[in-house]
This record gives C-alpha cells, sequence and structure tokens, in this order.
C-alpha cells in the first residue's frame, strides 16, 4: 500500500493511497493454510521468524562477550562421520568432467577439532546440520546446530557454561527462569541438578547399565512391553531404554544433566581416570526434552583410531554403509590437539521451550514436515 498523507498537528490524515500488489486469495482460508509460505502471512509465522533471528543473536552476543571465536564451516564434507545410528545426506557436484560424491555434514564435530590442533581455543559454530532422519515432533532432517568448543577444559566447564546461556535466554525471552511450558510450570534456576546416568536408569529402569549384560537389558525392555529380539545388540537395548523410559521423564521441573555414560557406547569422549569404564559426557535435558549432548574429548589419535574402527564394525553389522576413516582428522589429533570439551546444542530445541511448542515444525520458517511427501 503506498499513502499520500500530511499532518495535522498531532493527526496523520491519509489522502491518496494505491494498492501495490493487490491480495487476490481467501484471507479467510489463507488463516488455517498449514503451508510455510501461507502461515508467513500469519502473526504466528512471522513471529518464528523474528524470534529465531533474535535468538541467533543473543547467543553470538553470549560467546563473542566471552573470547569465542565463530567458525564458518562448509555444510559440504568429503567424508562423513562414523555414528553407527547416524545416516548422512549425500550429494555430489561435477569436476573434471566426473562426478564428485560428497555429503552434507552430521556435525561440525571433526573440522572444529582440527581447528582446535591448529591452535583455536575458544570457538563455536551456529548452523545447519543434516541427516537422514524420519521427521518427527523433536527432529528434522535438517536443523540449527550449536556447538561449541574450549580448549584446556572438561566437561564440567560446558555445564557451566549452559547454565549461563540458558538464564540469559530465559531471562531475556520468557521474562524469567520460571515459566509455563504446554501448562507445566518449570524452573531454569542454577544451579541444575547433576545426576548420574547409572543412579537414573536405577531409578527409572530398576538398573545399572554398566553392570546388566544384554539379556538383563533385553528382559527389562520386554517386561515394559517393548518388542526385542535376539538379534537386538546391548547399545540398541540400551538406547531403546534410555529414549522410552528415561528421557521422557528428565529435566522437569529443573533442567538436569546426566552424567558419565557406558564407555563401551560409541562415542569420542575420554575415559574417566578413576572409573576407566564410563566416559566423562553429560546430555542435558528440560522439559523431557534432549537439547544438547557433552564431551571431554577423546585427544589420543590411538585411542580415537581403534574406536572409529569399531565403529565401523558396527556399521558393517548393522548392514549400513561403510566410509573411510577421516585420515586428516586422525593427522591433526597425532599434531596435539589439548585436551579439551565439546558440545553440541539443538537450538530448535531450545526454541521450542521459548515459543511453548511441541512440534519443532512449530519453531521452523520452512520446515520439511509440511513437504507434500507422498
Amino acid at each position: 500500500m503506498e499513502v499520500d498523507a500530511r499532518r495535522d498537528r498531532d493527526v496523520l490524515r491519509a489522502e491518496r493511497w494505491r494498492v501495490l500488489a493487490p491480495f487476490r486469495g481467501d484471507w479467510e482460508m489463507l488463516k488455517h493454510d498449514p503451508r510455510p509460505w501461507a502461515r508467513m502471512l500469519s502473526g504466528r509465522g512471522r513471529e518464528v521468524v523474528l524470534l529465531r533471528a533474535e535468538v541467533l543473536r543473543a547467543i553470538r552476543d553470549f560467546f563473542r562477550k566471552r573470547g569465542f571465536v565463530e567458525v564458518d564451516l562448509p555444510g559440504l564434507v568429503r567424508l562423513p562421520g562414523m555414528e553407527p545410528h547416524i545416516e548422512p545426506l549425500r550429494t555430489s557436484f561435477h569436476a573434471g568432467g566426473r562426478e564428485v560424491e560428497c555429503f552434507l555434514h552430521t556435525s561440525p564435530e571433526y573440522a572444529m577439532k582440527k581447528l582446535l590442533a591448529a591452535g583455536f581455543e575458544r570457538i563455536f559454530f551456529l548452523g545447519y546440520a543434516y541427516r537422514d532422519d524420519e521427521p518427527s515432533p523433536t527432529h528434522s532432517p535438517a536443523f540449527l546446530m550449536l556447538e561449541w568448543y574450549r580448549a584446556y577444559s572438561d566437561y564440567k566447564e560446558l555445564m557451566r557454561d549452559c547454565e549461563e546461556l540458558f538464564c540469559e535466554l530465559f531471562g531475556r525471552f520468557k521474562g524469567g527462569l520460571r515459566f509455563r511450558y504446554l501448562g507445566e510450570e518449570l524452573d531454569a534456576s542454577p544451579p541444575w541438578p547433576r545426576v548420574e546416568l547409572r543412579e537414573t536408569m536405577q531409578k527409572f529402569v530398576g538398573m545399572d547399565p554398566t553392570r546388566a549384560d544384554v539379556e538383563e537389558l533385553r528382559e527389562a525392555a520386554s517386561a515394559r512391553g517393548h518388542k526385542v529380539d535376539q538379534s537386538w545388540t546391548w547399545e540398541e537395548l540400551f538406547y531403546l531404554l534410555l529414549v522410552e523410559e528415561v528421557e521422557p521423564r528428565l529435566g522437569r521441573p529443573r533442567p538436569t544433566f546426566v552424567l558419565d555414560y557406558p564407555a563401551r557406547l560409541p562415542s569420542l569422549a575420554r575415559r574417566k581416570e578413576e572409573e576407566p569404564d564410563l566416559v566423562e559426557r553429560f546430555e542435558l535435558y528440560f522439559g523431557g526434552l534432549e537439547l544438547a549432548n557433552a564431551f571431554s574429548e577423546l585427544n589420543d589419535p590411538d585411542e580415537q583410531r581403534k574406536r572409529l574402527m569399531e565403529e565401523q564394525a558396527e556399521r558393517k553389522r548393522l548392514a549400513r554403509t561403510l566410509y573411510p576413516l577421516d585420515e586428516e582428522f586422525l593427522e591433526a589429533l597425532s599434531y596435539g590437539m589439548p585436551p579439551s570439551a565439546g558440545i553440541a546444542l539443538g537450538v530448535e530445541r531450545l526454541l521450542m521451550l521459548l515459543m511453548d511448542e511441541d512440534h519443532i515444525a512449530e519453531v521452523q520458517p520452512f520446515p520439511v514436515h509440511f513437504w507434500p511427501l507422498t
């Protein structure tokens, strides 16, 4: 709309106006249209875009004030991560008359550790990661990830980072550290509870997973109504019980750090010196959502190679695509990556808390969940 107007004391009086782009749709129908572009015409869609912009700006300000360098890393990588239960999205480009296969990164982890080995001490990444995941209320194939690393630190320092970051964001965007999420009263006041995974599993499943064998896990899963068979591995049964029986009960009403996972699980985490059957790892839960996964990072190149080969073997057992080891990553570790700690945080799950939403699609401007997939 173009308007010609004149001021009459404290009143602006319109004299002429002209419609620049006539609206030709049905406004009442568009108000209920779930398609992402249509939602932008309503208040909620615009609110998502504007709040995301403010939250991302606040996150960047938080880290810059603490001396972190934001690293802008390419989404295309030659080799994907090796995690057995994470599948990358494949793509390709043409060079020298041939098609070159590559992948969209599932995480910037390898690149950021190469930067640690090169001498960067405080770095963060805020951008998209991609995984061949089934869209769900908490998963999207393309999602916004915040990942940061501290050299000469361990996972305890990352817990303090999380408390400070969340308190700043909740204080600014929720008006305080106590607020309601999906009708439930939550309280983000620090310090947050820190509980061992063993204690948590004992409380909700009735067993210590570091002492349980595969048959005990299978019996526990079956007793809770899960259909499992003899082909399920210890790791698969562990995650079934964790995801289905434990995670939904965590982080209520306060954010909770769950600490020290079994070393037999694939990870890039450092073993605890006093308990080598555990690794220095935590996951952060709040409001029933898993928000972050953090390690004291493994920096021994020989142990790292051994674990990557174990992950390859597990991928082979699962009949998943095998990829070569990232020798450049291992070489960087051999040059001397300092003792470090790193964490990955799902920004859109945090946005779900900030916007009081129960589905990740409601906090994304153009979610894949609304694509015509059939």
